[in-house]
């Protein structure tokens, strides 16, 4: 291939077809200026080109010109303040600074959290931006390692003595309300398989029969409270309304319940571990609201109020949980109470 050595007009489109077994040399054109145009080798083919085809070429050229302006940003910086603020960063050695406005950038950059778990999990990238600015920032990374290593090992004994300060035994108020489930109303709340108590076959029947009334019923999104319940659901509460009420006096007299979990096997790495079910928290939940909008409905204000205040300790039992789902059920606990705010 040989630069033509005509006047240089306007560029045009040009596509060459070269026979398979002609071979090219492009590391002598690397150095050509991008616009110049070029006649084609011996042995090879002037193709012509549709107008959508010199289109398509021609939008491929432009995304080539954008990504050369941002690999060159990326690298010496004019515009973008906050990674030549980085880059001064690193050169004075603060490298976790360094790496905390690297990461700023990414939005600046238009890379996303996509690409860096491409990166990380090692896939094959075709985004020359993020490559080049992974090769930018992967001697900052070395160099931080140590930093990284000490600072992940700080967050390890944080975690750690958090998990030390949960007692690995149920207080008084927890056991009450898990037995008054378990052998009342059908169902076992917060106990991992070994803590579980035998609930009678009678007892898992009849909430089994009820459980999806109860949560159609609990995920209910209408302003008014539909009063008429399902028979069978209304039937089963008013079999249970001596437990229920067990338990909300327990919630309102008594300690916050204390689950006793025992998180020894997130310090041990075993992620095989049993843990416990949150699905009874719910169901217990989703009684106690029912239990206040039967209040509501018979006007006694003060008795709603107390079955509100129950069901707000239930949730405070949650507060301080520090497993993901754990909190996941305190919101959806607290979103139900929100709710029937709504429709009193």
């Amino acid at each position: 291939m040989r630069r033509n050595q005509s006047k240089i007009e306007q560029p045009k489109t040009i596509v060459c077809e070269v026979p398979e077994k002609v071979s090219l040399d492009l590391e002598k054109f690397k150095n050509l200026p991008f616009n110049n145009l070029f006649a084609c080798p011996q042995y090879s083919t002037k193709v012509s080109l549709s107008p959508e085809e010199t289109t398509t070429i021609n939008q491929e050229i432009e995304n080539f010109k954008k990504y050369q302006a941002k690999i060159l940003e990326i690298n010496q910086p004019q515009k973008t303040q906050i990674l030549q603020t980085a880059d001064k960063l690193a050169k004075e050695g603060k490298y976790l600074d360094a790496l905390q406005k690297y990461y700023l950038a990414l939005g600046a950059l238009e890379i996303t959290e996509y690409d860096i778990l491409t990166v990380m999990t090692e896939e094959v990238s075709f985004n020359p931006i993020v490559d080049s600015f992974f090769k930018k920032i992967t001697p900052v990374l070395e160099a931080a390692k140590p930093s990284l290593l000490a600072q992940k090992q700080e967050i390890k004994s944080e975690i750690f003595a958090l998990f030390d300060n949960f007692s690995v035994e149920a207080n008084s108020p927890a056991r009450k309300i898990q037995e008054i489930a378990a052998l009342q109303l059908g169902f076992n709340v917060l106990t991992v398989h070994s803590q579980e108590f035998k609930i009678p076959e009678n007892k898992v029947l009849a909430f089994v029969d009820v459980a999806d009334l109860l949560q159609k019923h609990f995920n209910d999104k209408s302003q008014a409270f539909n009063h008429k319940l399902d028979k069978r659901l209304r039937s089963y509460i008013n079999k249970n309304k001596t437990a229920i009420t067990t338990i909300r006096n327990l919630l309102l007299n008594d300690a916050i319940p204390r689950w006793g979990i025992d998180y020894k096997w997130v310090k041990e790495g075993d992620f095989n571990a049993p843990s416990p079910s949150y699905i009874g928290m719910v169901n217990l939940q989703r009684l106690l609201i029912i239990d206040i909008l039967d209040k509501q409905q018979q006007r006694n204000t003060q008795e709603m109020l107390k079955s509100l205040e129950a069901s707000w300790k239930l949730s405070e039992s949650l507060q301080d949980e520090p497993s993901l789902i754990g909190q996941l059920v305190n919101l959806i606990i607290r979103r139900s109470q929100l709710r029937v705010l709504e429709k009193n």
